[in-house]
């Protein structure tokens, strides 16, 4: 990753992202992006299709639906009915939760305990 990017200040850009796939997979940078957007669209034509997809470790990407609901115009007034859309969702893992947790600044460590049950995101 950058140096200037560890900060935390800046998003993790899809060129970044190449570049670590290419670090650590030893690919052209063709080839990482090719793997990146095969990964991205896999995701987008399932949720597209209303599938949920599960990835072990990242978490659940899903599509809920939301109900048509009465709404207004504010500059005008008028009520009207706000039809009804698709929504993506993301439920990050239990995984990437217990590691954002650990990395906080300031969070104590977690106690020891008994190894936690399996967080159920797998395909």
């Amino acid at each position: 990753m950058p140096k200037y990017r560890q900060s935390g200040y800046l998003p993790l850009t899809r060129a970044d992202i190449v570049q670590i796939i290419r670090g650590k997979l030893s690919l052209s940078g063709k080839d990482a992006g090719r793997v990146l957007e095969t990964f991205v669209d896999c995701i987008a034509e399932a949720m597209a299709k209303g599938l949920t997809v599960s990835v072990p470790g990242l978490g659940r990407f899903g599509v809920r639906d939301t109900p048509p609901r009465p709404g207004r115009n504010p500059k005008t007034g008028v009520f009207a009915q706000v039809p009804g859309r698709r929504k993506p969702h993301f439920s990050m893992s239990r995984t990437i939760r217990e590691r954002i947790h650990r990395n906080f600044v300031g969070s104590p460590e977690p106690e020891p305990g008994p190894p936690a049950p399996p967080d159920g995101d797998s395909l």
